[in-house]
């Protein structure tokens, strides 16, 4: 025999659970350039826009150009943008593929690691 009371209180502490976890982690909601973007010139700069408020202190990024190639990046003052913003300073870029890799500390203190792929064209 099913007890209603039990099934009712175990889907609320699934939802509950499941709530909580979706707004654990800082989400890029907005970047510039956008995920696969195809660009006619270099950026001078790539945007990141989360969810949440991060830790910029904490806040770690590399670029690397094709699978492998590491492209030195000036050093960026994080704390210069909004709260939830991370902006990252780019030297001039060659036409080719980049992978700009990242690492943010919400201020709830979860991790979120992510990569943000773009193209400039010849």
């Amino acid at each position: 025999m099913k007890k209603p009371g039990v099934f009712a209180a175990a889907s609320i502490l699934l939802f509950l659970t499941s709530y909580t976890l979706c707004w654990a982690h800082a989400i890029v909601i907005e970047s510039n350039p956008r995920e696969g973007a195809v660009l006619k010139q270099a950026p001078d700069r790539i945007q990141l826009r989360f969810n949440v408020k991060i830790e910029k202190a904490l806040a770690r990024v590399s670029l690397t150009k094709g699978s492998k190639q590491r492209v030195k990046l000036p050093t960026s003052d994080f704390s210069q943008s909004a709260p939830e913003r991370l902006e990252v300073l780019l030297p001039p870029l060659e036409p080719g593929d980049y992978l700009l890799r990242y690492s943010v500390l919400a201020a709830d203190g979860h991790a979120t690691y992510g990569v943000l792929r773009f193209s400039i064209e010849k």
